[in-house]
């Protein structure tokens, strides 16, 4: 988020490699605030992103996370949306096993994350992990970038991820898909390159590992 003070206009800007992303924040702010969608523009590194103005909003966002946890822990939906929202955000679906992981170098954040899915619905997930460590070495789009911090991750196992999908879910459509894939909830569903299908026989003996 950036402030621009000069002509009192405050600027909320999200800027991602998924589109799909971006355009899910932006129906979401755009209901929040009773307004209508807002353009999407792409950068020349083929990254999108939206630019909200609201005063009211970049207040509130600019709270601290303990400032915050009321409201986020309001009610199992508000719950829900803030961990629906960190796994679209920075989660993957693993193709084969269904395992939902997320992933991020703030471990105050992925600890309250890890823990809200089991204190208000009774779906456990696992970690934090280390993942990778600071200074190794991160190649993005062709370019390579020094770690400047650890980076930890989440997941939640397959034994949990049905309870997951039921009162949570994912609004990433990519990933949503992959997830059901994953779980077979399609004819003959696909987990990807490479991969062949999921049955739902095949998913509950995975859940029953505990993987």
């Amino acid at each position: 988020m950036n402030a621009r003070l000069g002509n009192h206009q405050y600027r909320i800007r999200l800027k991602a490699k998924d589109k799909q992303f971006v355009e899910e924040f932006d129906r979401r702010v755009s209901t929040v605030l009773s307004s209508r969608v807002h353009k999407l523009w792409k950068t020349k590194d083929s990254e999108f992103y939206v630019e909200i103005g609201s005063y009211l909003l970049y207040s509130f966002l600019r709270r601290s996370l303990q400032e915050l946890k009321p409201f986020i822990e309001h009610c199992e939906s508000c719950t829900s949306a803030f961990i629906r929202g960190f796994f679209d955000s920075a989660g993957c679906v693993d193709k084969v096993w269904g395992r939902i992981s997320g992933s991020n170098s703030d471990l105050s954040l992925l600890g309250y994350t890890q823990l809200l899915p089991s204190k208000f619905l009774g779906i456990k997930a696992r970690g934090p992990y280390l993942v990778t460590r600071r200074g190794s070495i991160l190649t993005r789009r062709g370019k390579s970038y020094v770690r400047k911090g650890d980076c930890y991750s989440i997941y939640v196992a397959c034994s949990e991820v049905m309870e997951f999908w039921h009162k949570i879910g994912l609004a990433i459509e990519r990933k949503r898909l992959r997830l059901e894939h994953a779980m077979g909830l399609g004819e003959d569903a696909s987990v990807g390159a490479g991969g062949g299908t999921c049955t739902r026989h095949d998913f509950a003996s995975r859940a029953g590992s505990g993987i």
